[in-house]
């Protein structure tokens, strides 16, 4: 499993600068989720950062 700060480092690294300016606790609330799913992890995150980014917009 995802430790918090192993979720966050790949969220800074998928997209450092929109990662700077999301609301992390957002990120932080979907880590659950993120842990639960069964999806292959890259493309649960990429699903994840582009709830955000509709979220944030």
């Amino acid at each position: 499993k995802f430790s918090m700060m192993e979720w966050l480092l790949q969220c800074s690294i998928l997209n450092p600068i929109e990662y700077l300016q999301i609301d992390v606790d957002r990120c932080l609330r979907l880590f659950d989720a993120f842990l639960t799913s069964k999806d292959d992890w890259w493309e649960k995150i990429q699903v994840i950062w582009h709830n955000i980014k509709v979220e944030s917009a």
